[in-house]
Order: structure tokens, then sequence, then C-alpha cells
């Protein structure tokens, strides 16, 4: 075979791969965007600002009625709506949130028409290289599809989870506000990985997305659901306490409540300034938890064990927050509410 016609057939051959390439992510994207939700929460706060916010992200659905999306996206709405591609909105709530993570799990009312479940797949299995697709809603401009590559694997310990090591898939694949919480998906059409964040010096995506590994939320769906509190808050280092006089090494500075949350309920106080702290914007001003059901919050680690210590209590059982409120020890008494994932 001559030079000439050698060149050619390698030229074909390039041009049918790549035809059928763009084929088949044709035919999978119309497969697998059944199974994609668009998230839209409403969130009303305690606190200084009460006003209504609204948000808006993207999910997938994995069980008939659970929807895997990031934490950020829900962890503190307490009104939250998912949306199929046929346009069934369906009310859901939190089952289990983990921010740390970036993840959380929603329980819907019921699955919504038209709709399918996507197969979560190993994403221990993705090598940088691989291709994937995400589908979600940038700029909530539902169901949009990007395309790129793994280009990274970003692992980390999770202080406080104890020995627990979180995975996050790196990407190049075109990432934006509404995407969060949406799925990657394999050329296999699973589920690898849950969008979560990107790296970015504008806020507009620059080439580096993050998603949470499949993996974790096959961690996460294994282990009974989580406590979903209704607050935000962040850890004080010893430094921290000390200009909150905390009487204690470190505890947690509250920083938003939900409205009607089990936070709520309680009575956990939100910030009411704001204030900068070692580079850092936050709220000061509302509550430092001290203790949470007889375990200190002195540790991150400690969470782990308050965690379990909650799970352990029946519906109806009382339990007991310890907070430093304005200079002064206050203990606020509440009760475990019979309602899925929201039992604090």
């Amino acid at each position: 075979m001559s030079p000439i016609y050698r060149n050619t057939l390698v030229v074909l051959l390039i041009v049918i791969t790549r035809v059928t390439s763009a084929q088949d992510l044709s035919k999978l994207f119309v497969k697998l965007s059944p199974s994609v939700v668009v998230v839209t929460t409403l969130t009303t706060n305690t606190g200084p600002d009460p006003s209504a916010n609204a948000g808006l992200g993207s999910g997938v659905l994995i069980k008939d009625d659970l929807v895997a999306t990031a934490s950020h996206v829900v962890h503190t709405a307490n009104a939250i709506t998912v949306m199929s591609q046929s346009g069934d909105e369906v009310r859901a709530e939190v089952l289990t949130s983990i921010p740390a993570l970036d993840l959380a799990i929603l329980k819907l009312e019921r699955q919504p028409e038209s709709s399918s479940v996507a197969k979560l797949g190993n994403s221990d299995k993705m090598e940088i290289g691989n291709q994937i697709m995400v589908i979600g809603a940038p700029f909530g401009l539902a169901h949009s599809l990007s395309i790129g590559h793994i280009s990274g694997r970003r692992k980390k310990a999770l202080v406080a989870g104890g020995n627990v090591e979180i995975e996050f898939l790196q990407t190049d694949a075109a990432i934006n506000q509404g995407n969060s919480g949406g799925p990657m998906f394999n050329q296999k059409g699973e589920v690898v990985g849950i969008v979560s964040f990107i790296l970015s010096s504008t806020g507009m995506f620059s080439g580096l997305g993050f998603a949470a590994s499949s993996n974790m939320v096959e961690k996460l769906l294994s282990q009974n659901p989580s406590l979903w509190s209704g607050f935000e808050g962040i850890y004080l280092n010893e430094e921290s306490a000390g200009i909150f006089n905390v009487p204690q090494s470190t505890g947690i500075l509250v920083q938003r409540v939900v409205r009607e949350s089990p936070a709520d309920r309680i009575g956990l106080l939100a910030g009411k300034h704001k204030a900068t702290i070692e580079g850092q914007e936050i709220w000061i001003g509302g509550d430092i938890i001290l203790e949470i059901h007889g375990t200190s919050c002195s540790d991150p680690q400690d969470f782990n064990l308050i965690k379990r210590n909650l799970e352990t209590l029946d519906v109806g059982s009382s339990y007991e927050i310890k907070v430093l409120r304005q200079g002064k020890i206050v203990i606020l008494n509440g009760v475990v509410a019979n309602i899925p994932g929201k039992n604090f």
C-alpha cells in the first residue's frame, strides 16, 4: 500500500472514530437525562436577615425516591423541590447531609413522572484521561450537557470524621453555577461523581472543577442517615475561642439557623453581625455550642461521637445543647421529632 493510501486510511479512521464517539454520547445523553433533576430551594434564616433566599442546583435519582446532590445546595434549606426533565415537580426533604463531604441525599414524596434511576459506578476505576459527561442546570439552563475528562484525583483527611478520607475527582468539563449537585457520568452511563465546586479567580469556570466520588455516595447510603440540624456553624480554633472567651479549647460558632428547623425549634440563635477574622468573613453574636447531649464540642473529632449518641435516641426522647450566649452558659432542651432526616 502506498504512503498516500496509508495516510488517507489513517485520516478516515480518525474521522469515523470521532463521529461514532459523538453519536454514542448523543444516545447516552438521551438515555441518562431523565435521571437528572433540577433542585430548587428556599431558605428562610432567623437572625438579622430573615428574608427568604432562593437557590438552584442539580441532582440525580439513585433510587425511586432518593436523589443525590451537593450538601451546599440543600443543607440550610427549609423548602426543597426537584423537577424532572418532563417538568414534574416533587417536594423533597433532606434525609442526610454532610457538609464536609459536600454530599446530601434527598427523600422525595414520590418518584417524578417520566424519570429514571441512574446506576452508581465505581469511582476507584476512573483514571486520569478518562472521558466523562456532566448533566446539570448551569445558570438555570436545565439538562445542559458538558463533556470533559478526569484531569486529577484529590484526596484529603476529614478532620471532623476521624480517619475518614474523602476524595474528589478533578475535571476539565465546564461547570458553572447551577451545576452543583449534578451527576458526572462515565462512558458506561454510570454515576462516578457528584459535582461539588470549582477553582476560579473570577467565580466563573476556568478549567478546574471537582466532583465528590460516587464511592463516597455509596458509603453515605450504607450508613444510617446523618442528622440534619438546620444550622451552619464553624469550629473555632483555640486562638479564636480565646477571642470569644469560650470556656474550653474550642466550640461551634453558629452562623445561620433555618426557620422551623430542629435548630430553630430548640432555640439556637444565629449570628447577628458580620466580621472578618483571619481573613474569613463570619457572623458573630450568635450562640457558641459547647456541648451536645453530654458530649463536649472541644474537638472537631467529637462530632462523630455526638452523631452516634443522637442516632440512638428514640422519637420523643429529650436532649440538651449547652451554649455560650452573651457570656453566659445556657442549656437548651429539645425533643427528637418524627420527621425523616430532621430528628436533629
